[in-house]
Formats: structure tokens, C-alpha cells, sequence
């Protein structure tokens, strides 16, 4: 459990495997992030702060993952993700570009309230939402609603 912890100096979990819950809540990455290749099963970045680029590329999410109300500074990049059950993504603030090329959602995310202001790939995310017409999908609207600067 990582939970509000402090990282001065970027963040280096590069491809590991989490089996229990991964735990980041309320954590800052002063200098930002990588968790490329990694594997995890519950993930949670609630209310975490990264100062500089997050990379969550080729990452494999089993379990449910969120990053609710998470404020990337600048970039964040998700290329290659696998997300296998729910992704909450909502009231997310990214300050720069957002990259979702090639990521798969088992569902679609929840991007209530989530702004994007430097632009970004969000192909895969439209098309989820394009697929999964319910009530209550909001990704292809929220999509449409908050990008910024795009």
C-alpha cells in the first residue's frame, strides 16, 4: 500500500506484477511515473498527483482500475493497455496530451467530469463507446465533452 506517499524522483515500477491490490490513492509523483509493462490485479490512483508524464503503456489491468479525480500535470500515456474489468476515470484532469492508442476496455470507462487540455488518441475510447450504447454510458459523449485544445 502506497497511499499517500511521497515520490520526489520519477516513479520506476516498470514491468512488475502486483498480485494483491495496487494501492496509490491520495499519492504524489513529483516527477512523475512509469509503470510500463506492469501487471496488476485491483488498481487504485485516487486522488494522486503526477508533476510530470505518467506512463501506463502495455499495461495489464485485471482486476478494476481507477484513477478517479487523479491530476496528471502534464502528459499521460496508456498505449497498450488492457483493462479487463471496470476503469473509472472520472473527474480526471490532465493538463497536457492524453494517449490511449491500441487500448483495450473490457467496459467502457467512466469519464464523468474527466478534462483534457493538451488533445491526444482517444480512438480506442470512442470506440468502446460506440459499441456499448446502455443507459448510463457516458464515454462517448464525455469524450466529446472534454477535451480541450484538440
Amino acid at each position: 500500500d502506497f497511499s499517500n506517499s511521497l515520490f520526489m524522483q520519477p516513479a520506476q515500477f516498470r514491468k512488475v506484477q502486483i498480485l494483491g491490490p495496487a494501492v496509490f490513492e491520495h499519492t504524489d509523483f513529483a516527477d512523475g511515473g512509469w509503470f510500463s509493462g506492469s501487471r496488476f490485479n485491483a488498481a487504485a490512483f485516487d486522488n494522486s498527483r503526477f508533476g510530470n508524464p505518467a506512463s501506463f503503456t502495455d499495461c495489464e489491468f485485471l482486476g478494476s482500475a481507477s484513477f478517479a479525480q487523479a491530476v496528471f500535470q502534464t502528459s499521460c500515456g496508456f498505449e497498450g493497455a488492457q483493462f479487463r474489468k471496470s476503469v473509472n476515470l472520472s473527474k480526471v484532469e490532465i493538463n497536457g496530451a492524453a494517449w490511449f492508442c491500441d487500448v483495450q476496455f473490457a467496459q467502457p470507462p467512466d469519464l464523468n467530469g474527466t478534462r483534457v487540455r493538451g488533445g491526444g488518441d482517444f480512438k480506442e475510447i470512442m470506440q468502446t463507446a460506440r459499441v456499448e450504447k446502455q443507459p448510463g454510458n457516458n464515454a462517448q459523449q464525455g469524450m466529446q465533452s472534454c477535451v480541450e485544445g484538440s
